[in-house]
């Protein structure tokens, strides 16, 4: 899902003890939308997991560039919970 299309409205349809991750980008347009969904989740009461990638800009995930291993690996972590 992508932060910034997620209404207040459709988030507060997602099960209230979700668990969430946010895989953000420092160098990215919609970083600070990113945090503010992040945030936004958690206060509805979900178990969010925001992490922010210092030296990686957006669609660094899916380009194979910047700190992509890590974040892939976080991803494989998150998945298998």
């Amino acid at each position: 899902m992508t932060p910034i299309a997620v209404s207040t409205a459709l988030a507060g349809g997602m099960n209230p003890r979700a668990v969430v991750l946010v895989i953000n980008a420092l160098k990215c347009p919609f970083c600070e939308k990113n945090e503010e969904f992040g945030r936004r989740m958690a206060h509805m009461g979900n178990n969010v997991t925001l992490r922010t990638f210092t030296e990686s800009v957006h669609g660094f995930t899916v380009r194979l560039q910047g700190e992509w291993q890590e974040a892939q690996k976080l991803i494989i972590e998150f998945l298998k919970r």
